[in-house]
Parts: C-alpha cells; structure tokens; sequence
C-alpha cells in the first residue's frame, strides 16, 4: 500500500539530508531488511532487479525517490564511497511503500536515474542505497529515516561509455598533430605545448610593445614569422560545452562532437601563406576523420577503439 504525502517538500528533504554529503558513512540497518540484487555485474546498459525484503516481524515503510525504491547509488572512490542520489535534477513527488512482514518489494532500476552533467557511470564498483522508515507516515511529519545498502556489484562500461577511450581519441588526435613537426618547420618546438583538457601551443609569433603602456597585455594584433609561425588552440571536454564557449553558434564549424567528446578549435592562426592554410586544413581534416570514424564503425566508438587496445 502507498502513501503519499501531502507535504512532500518536508519528506523529500528529510530524505535528502541523509545524503548531503558527498562521502557516504554505512549507517547500520537495525529493523532487518535486506537488499538484493539479480547478479553481481552488470553492463552500462543492463537494468538491476532489486529486492527489499523485510524479514522482521513488523512492517516498514519504503521510501522513494520520484518513482524509485533505491534513493542513491553508491561509487566506490579509493577508500571512501560517494553517494549519488536517484533523479538528481528532477523535482518529484515523494511517496512510501508499506513492506509487511516476510514480504518483499522489487523494481528494475536504471542507472540512468543517477546520472547528471557531473556524475555518471564508469567502470568500477557500486552499491545501492535504499531509505525506510519504521513508522507509518503521518501527513505534514517528517518521519526518521534509517538505510539499508546492498552488496557490492560491479558495472563494465563499453568503450563507447569510457572516459577513458574518448582520452584516447584526444591522444590519437594529438598525437597526429606532433607528427606534423616531420612536415613543417612550425612545429619544431611542439614538444612544448602544452597538452591536457586544452591543447595550446606557439611558435615564430611575436607582440608589439603598446607605446606608452606599462601594463595589461599587447593590443596590436601578434606579428607571425611568415616561415614558420603559428598559434593553436584546442579544447575537449566531455558531455557539455564549457561556459566560455557558449558564444559559439550551435552549427558553428569550429565544434565538432564526437560521441560525448566535444572539440572545439579555439584558434589556428598564422601567416598567410599556403603552406599555412595546408598545415589549418591537415589539423581540420584529422579531427574530422576522427569524427567520421566514430560516426560510421558499427559498433559507435567501442569498434573505433578497438585499433587502440593493448
């Protein structure tokens, strides 16, 4: 039998205050409920039958999160579990599921009720975390919540899910740059770029000095050795486009997704000469093939990725 609550703001915040920390201590399951799962690995894509079985001799009262029995998941992060709540970013309502007795109550539960922008899942190993209450819910009563956690399972994400094949793709990109130094004198001091989330490197351009001016940075536009000058930016990120970018138009070319992997060429600039426009349109092309890659293997990245296993 459920109820639901007429205050609901009151519940879902007794239920959440459990949780506001981002590191989970286990809390003690003293009324004898047991939380169990289908198996012990699961993939990415794969839904878990979990079972809350109440072997008291008294009733409990599940709580959920919008529609889910399980209120949170748990990340194994080195030695320590982080808690992810269920449906994060969506306002519900909160409801509660009575358990008899020597009765049970299950559910298939999704791991995409877990994920936002800043939390998804990789692989490693997980619980789940479920909240009860011993009491009936009284309306407009914030009830006092105990928790009751799961063994531990284990998630394998396709390539196509890991952050860390898309690392790959950033260095299969990267790496395709750098041996661009065999080709053009531009890139003999590649070795010194600098290389992580943004990717910046310079070399043959010089500033003018601002007359007058003893501070801020040079406002004349940079002067590039027509031989070998050249200034490139790129930047990737995962899932989202940073804020700096927003700017960019949404079909602008300078963007380029390749999955959850969003590249943006921030900058190819230097003298104009042919061979510079050849060296802008090699670094285009190697991103777009990347792209291209992606786009037509048949299994999305996890065949792409296959040529960079072992």
């Amino acid at each position: 039998m459920r109820h639901n609550f007429f205050v609901i703001i009151m519940t879902m915040v007794s239920l959440n205050c459990v949780l506001a920390s981002n590191v989970f201590a286990v809390m003690k399951d003293p009324h004898s409920l047991v939380v169990s799962l289908d198996k012990n690995q699961y993939s990415r894509e794969e839904k878990v039958v979990v079972t809350i079985k109440n072997i008291s001799d008294k009733s409990v009262w599940i709580g959920r999160r919008c529609s889910s029995l399980v209120n949170a998941i748990l990340k194994k992060n080195v030695e320590q579990w982080e808690s992810q709540d269920a449906f994060p970013a969506k306002l519900c309502q909160g409801s509660f599921d009575e358990v008899k007795a020597n009765s049970s109550i299950q559910q298939e539960v999704s791991f995409d009720w877990f994920e936002h922008k800043y939390f998804r899942i990789e692989t490693g190993t997980y619980k789940f975390q479920a909240a009860y209450s011993i009491v009936a819910p009284i309306d407009g009563l914030e009830p006092r919540f105990f928790h009751v956690i799961s063994d531990e399972f284990t998630v394998e994400t396709s390539l196509a899910e890991s952050a860390e094949s898309y690392q790959k793709i950033v260095d299969h990109i990267l790496d395709q740059i750098y041996a661009l130094k065999d080709e053009y004198p531009h890139f003999v001091d590649i070795d010194k770029a600098f290389r992580g989330r943004s990717f910046v490197y310079s070399h043959g351009v010089t500033y003018s000095d601002i007359p007058n001016s003893k501070d801020g940075p040079p406002s004349a536009p940079p002067l590039y050795n027509k031989e070998d000058g050249i200034f490139l930016s790129l930047s990737f990120h995962l899932d989202d486009w940073p804020v700096t970018q927003m700017f960019f138009g949404p079909n602008d070319t300078r963007r380029i997704e390749i999955g959850r992997l969003k590249i943006t060429i921030m900058a190819i600039e230097g003298a104009d000469t042919p061979q510079f426009y050849e060296i802008s349109g090699k670094i285009r092309e190697i991103i777009r093939h990347e792209q291209i890659m992606f786009q037509n293997s048949p299994e999305g990245d996890l065949g792409h990725n296959k040529r960079f296993q072992n």
